[in-house]
């Protein structure tokens, strides 16, 4: 709606240029590698609570997002974050994830919330993996709780209701603006930037892209 009034254009001609605009950002950041001593790791459900009967439990109708953060001291100083959706919760996406973004070796050190999926990352890097406790507000995924719960607020506070098919851009969104919030002036060198990489979007090439993040969705 905002864009639409700042255009001055129909509502369909807005939300596609939302979408044209998120997909760039989708893309601007798909390649990032995170490349740090330390990093958190968690598990996320966004997405709204179920409208169905007998539905009531935790993330019965959210979509399982992992989220990794990469930080320049232990439990200080965060850096870049990168989040994806995943089918379920195990070990086999989340070494996928892993290998595929984040610079691992046995010096490095992974904070976790106790989850036994990170397990299989031991033998490549220092894997704490125990209870948080999160009455302590300095707790060791202190970092990354404040950015998923700043996601989850941005989706659901400002946008209220996001379809599932648009999720992930709404979601890639928003980890677009965490990993530029220092960018400062030089914002407009990197749309420049990714504005003479990018290639023509037409309806064709968006339903393909929102296809592709389906594929990791849940049912």
């Amino acid at each position: 709606m905002e864009m639409r009034s700042h255009l001055d254009v129909n509502y369909k001609t807005a939300l596609l240029l939302c979408r044209k605009c998120r997909i760039l950002m989708s893309q601007s950041t798909a390649d990032k590698v995170l490349d740090a001593m330390f990093y958190e790791s968690d598990v996320t459900y966004i997405g709204g609570p179920s409208k169905e009967p007998g539905h009531r439990g935790m993330a019965t109708e959210k979509q399982p997002y992992l989220i990794v953060l990469s930080t320049g001291q232990d439990n200080r100083y965060p850096e870049y974050v990168k989040a994806k959706p995943v089918t379920v919760d195990n070990s086999a996406n989340v070494n996928e994830m892993f290998e595929s973004c984040v610079k691992m070796s046995p010096d490095r050190v992974l904070n976790t919330d106790g989850k036994t999926t990170y397990n299989i990352l031991k033998d490549r890097m220092t894997v704490v993996n125990q209870k948080v406790d999160y009455t302590d507000k300095n707790h060791r995924l202190k970092w990354l709780n404040t950015i998923i719960g700043n996601i989850q607020t941005q989706i659901i506070g400002i946008y209220h209701g996001v379809s599932k098919r648009d999720l992930p851009l709404f979601v890639n969104e928003q980890v677009y603006r965490y990993n530029h919030r220092n960018t400062g002036r030089n914002m407009l060198n990197k749309i420049n930037k990714y504005l003479r990489l990018s290639s023509p979007m037409p309806r064709k090439a968006i339903i393909q892209f929102l296809d592709q993040a389906m594929a990791s969705f849940t049912a």
